[in-house]
């Protein structure tokens, strides 16, 4: 745990522009505050840059088929890139919900259908705001869970103290010195090169999620088996 100053320090320090012991000025900071959280907001895009999970939920009424996730939203959070997983929660009971692509939520032919409550929806990453499509529309009360991924999010000083998962602080001072170093009229040393590039990939190897794929062959063949060479 540090303040947001030392890991600006040692970026620039990095650079060779700050001996050991000295820090930035105030006019510094300033500046490459900016540089950091511009970083940081590019890495929310990437999905292997976020390192965990979080679980959050919005109370769905009834007749009512959209939902706003934002810092002015229904949801008051950040605004999700996009939604990894959905579950509802109705009469105590977990009930999966499908997230379609906006190709599916196009094809549905009718919007407006009602049940009990949605088991499909559809992300629109508007701004500030995302929006929830609901499919159907619920005609009860029940709890929407969603689940996405936490990004570390910008700073709103340099004396915020933070704290990071293991391996966070080295990818943001090295690829930050990298950031800096045309400001500073400077290049980053090849060792700096690589140590961003062998911490960014420790931490997306660590943020990596295996995949569970299916196929529809079961249902082709129902239980049936084949063989690939005879047929």
């Amino acid at each position: 745990m540090a303040a947001v100053s030392v890991r600006i320090d040692r970026a620039v320090r990095l650079l060779g522009k700050l001996n050991l012991g000295e820090t930035c000025t105030t006019d510094e900071y300033a500046n490459n505050l900016i540089s950091l959280n511009a970083m940081l907001d590019g890495w929310r895009n990437e999905k292997l840059m976020c390192y965990t999970m979080q679980d959050e939920s919005v109370t769905l009424a009834a007749t009512n088929n959209t939902r706003t996730v934002g810092p002015s939203g229904n949801l008051v959070t950040t605004r999700p890139v996009e939604i990894q997983s959905a579950y509802i929660i109705y009469s105590n009971v977990s009930i999966p919900v499908k997230i379609l692509t906006d190709q599916e939520w196009a094809d549905l032919p009718d919007k407006i259908s009602t049940s009990t409550y949605p088991n499909r929806l559809n992300y629109k990453p508007d701004m500030p705001n995302g929006t929830l499509y609901l499919y159907p529309v619920p005609n009860a009360s029940s709890v929407l869970h969603l689940i996405t991924r936490t990004p570390v999010l910008a700073f709103s000083a340099v004396t915020d103290t933070v704290t990071l998962p293991p391996g966070w602080e080295d990818a943001i001072d090295t690829n930050l010195a990298i950031r800096l170093a045309p400001e500073y009229k400077t290049t980053a040393s090849p060792e700096v090169r690589q140590m961003a590039v062998t911490s960014l990939a420790s931490l997306k190897r660590i943020n990596s999620r295996p995949t569970k794929t299916t196929t529809e062959l079961g249902a082709l063949f129902g239980r049936h088996h084949s063989n690939i060479l005879t047929g």
